[in-house]
């Protein structure tokens, strides 16, 4: 990591693999919230894909391209794997960050990217044997640990 982009970035102490909702607030005050279940690892990602300038929030990345800004991660609140989207949804609502003028955030839902994933698909058997209806794929992913780009660990029925 470049020294210019040690000034940058704060990440508060995080427990490896705290589960929980987080925020990156950037200098003018904008924030931007979001959840994991491994906290730290997701700073990370996020982390990388600003430097390479390849991060899929065009909001966030717009910020963190600008000369002598700093960013600070910290989490928000830690919370079981269960309640984790309702949390983060909490968080998004309370602190308005998909206002321009307030926050990063690009979709007001918490866990979707968007409408394209919150489409529901039925006729699913999950990686225990359950049939199930998914009404949020990515969320779906999420949840049970799975790989999201291919998400090929449930099967139809």
């Amino acid at each position: 990591m470049a020294k210019e982009q040690l000034k940058r970035t704060i990440l508060t102490p995080v427990v490896k693999r705290t589960t929980g909702v987080y925020q990156i607030r950037c200098s003018d005050g904008r924030l931007y919230i979001g959840s994991s279940v491994d906290i730290r690892s997701r700073w990370s990602q996020h982390l990388q894909k600003l430097q390479r300038d390849s991060h899929s929030n065009w909001r966030l990345q717009q910020a963190w391209n600008k000369v002598n800004t700093t960013f600070e991660f910290s989490v928000l609140e830690v919370t079981d794997r269960d309640q984790l989207f309702a949390v983060e949804q909490k968080w998004i609502e309370e602190t308005r960050c998909t206002d321009l003028e307030l926050g990063f955030n690009i979709f007001d839902i918490a866990g979707s990217p968007g409408g394209r994933f919150s489409q529901t698909w039925e006729g699913f058997v999950d990686p225990h044997g359950n049939s199930v209806t998914i009404h949020n794929l990515f969320a779906f992913c999420r949840e049970h640990q799975l790989d999201f780009a291919p998400c090929t660990d449930f099967q139809l029925a």
